[in-house]
């Protein structure tokens, strides 16, 4: 990969997660999000192709799906089994109290946990933090800068997501309040999903398949709402 090649394809990248972002968050809603994101994947693993990047670069060769189910699988177990435990236990129970689940039925539950959130949120996700982005950023450099580079942007990408997390969890919202809550709120998201992107790159990175991350991330996620769904009703 030259370097002007892959600088022009680190560039369009950006933009187009900026706006994709912008899209996703204040704009589209439903499956049109949906539709959005996969569109965009597929528009980044274009990109990144053009610009001399190697699928195993990316994580996506042929067989690497394999390597990531055998990496991945035990992580995900133990992910469940401690958001289960955590529901389970009265004292923790709250945390999982997501307002946005509140008056949810089964359905919107079962589309967000299959649907919304492996293809509307995990696959661009991963695409672009942890196979394009790391790829491209290391292109003729230290891997790990890439890493780190790319999980800053992750960290970024949660700017519009964080600005009003505080108020869909009752714990948050009686630690936080007004701008100072959206502060503190954006800036602890920011943080966390920078170094949750860190962790998911090495996974990546040691797994030498993007399915690993792909598989935890939408464990994380989905798992999420089936929990908070169970949070709620145990009330």
């Amino acid at each position: 990969m030259t370097n002007r090649r892959v600088r022009v394809a680190i560039a369009q990248c950006i933009v187009l997660l900026i706006v994709v972002n912008i899209v996703a968050n204040r704009v589209a809603t439903g499956f049109a999000v949906v539709v959005v994101n996969l569109i965009a994947s597929g528009a980044l693993l274009a990109i990144a192709r053009r610009s001399g990047a190697t699928r195993a670069a990316i994580g996506i060769d042929p067989g690497s799906w394999r390597r990531g189910w055998r990496f991945a699988r035990w992580l995900v177990a133990a992910l469940v089994a401690a958001m289960a435990l955590g529901v389970a236990l009265p004292s923790t129970r709250a945390l999982f109290e997501d307002e946005r689940v509140r008056d949810f039925g089964a359905w919107p539950v079962a589309y967000r946990a299959l649907i919304a959130v492996p293809f509307g949120t995990v696959l661009l996700e991963e695409v672009a933090f942890r196979g394009v982005l790391p790829a491209l950023l290391a292109s003729g450099r230290s891997r790990w800068r890439g890493v780190v580079a790319a999980s800053a942007l992750f960290g970024l990408w949660h700017v519009l997501p964080a600005w009003n997390i505080y108020r869909v969890n009752p714990v948050l919202r009686d630690l936080l309040h007004g701008t100072a809550g959206q502060v503190v709120g954006v800036s602890v998201g920011v943080a966390s999903t920078t170094l949750i992107g860190i962790a998911w790159c090495w996974l990546r990175l040691r797994s030498e398949s993007l399915w690993t991350t792909v598989m935890l991330h939408a464990a994380s996620n989905s798992f999420g709402y089936v929990f908070a769904f169970l949070a709620w009703s145990l009330r």
